[in-house]
């Protein structure tokens, strides 16, 4: 049984990791650089009200705006399911996994300047800086290191009020890093 929750933390911590590494990396053409349709169509890389929007989490970031996106997927030992909160350049993503009849949530959020990341498996949390917003997030010096950060997702978007607590960090969580 303690190899079933090593393997779930794991796949937490990836999770975690990815969001962290793709908030923290930066290039000059990051991913779906010019590949992103018009905002007036309703099909690929579009989240308008109630619509998908296909593409990963740098093309989502990419378009602005207030939405609430989420997002469903299986893989063959765990399915992951998330909720992305978008707001100008701010980005909150609460993340699930369950694998084995174990479930496993970790959390991130980017704003002013710094990117965190947390979960209840770990101790404390990691902060780092954002890309600098004249760059894309992208593959960074931490490509290669198990994380897809350009993984797409089919999101289901939605515009949302703001609410500014969605943004705030969470008490008694500690944050190392930068």
């Amino acid at each position: 049984m303690p190899t079933k929750y090593i393997a779930i933390g794991i796949a937490a911590l990836i999770i975690a990791a990815g969001a962290y590494f793709y908030f923290t990396s930066s290039s000059t053409a990051g991913p779906g650089a010019g590949n992103q349709a018009p905002a007036s169509t309703q099909t690929g890389s579009t989240a308008n009200a109630g619509n998908t929007f296909t593409g990963s989490l740098a093309d989502l970031v990419k378009r602005g705006g207030d939405f609430k996106c989420t997002f469903t997927t299986d893989a063959t030992a765990a399915q992951s399911s998330g909720v992305v909160y978008i707001s100008g350049t701010r980005v909150r993503g609460d993340f699930a996994s369950t694998a084995q009849g174990i479930n496993v949530e970790s959390h991130m959020i980017q704003d002013a300047g710094y990117v965190y990341v947390w979960s209840p498996l770990m101790q404390q949390g990691l902060k780092a800086k954002a890309a600098a917003p004249s760059q894309t997030p992208g593959t960074g010096s931490m490509s290669g290191q198990g994380v897809n950060q350009n993984q797409s997702y089919a999101y289901n978007c939605s515009p949302w009020s703001v609410d500014a607590s969605v943004f705030a960090l969470p008490a008694g969580v500690t944050f190392a890093g930068q």
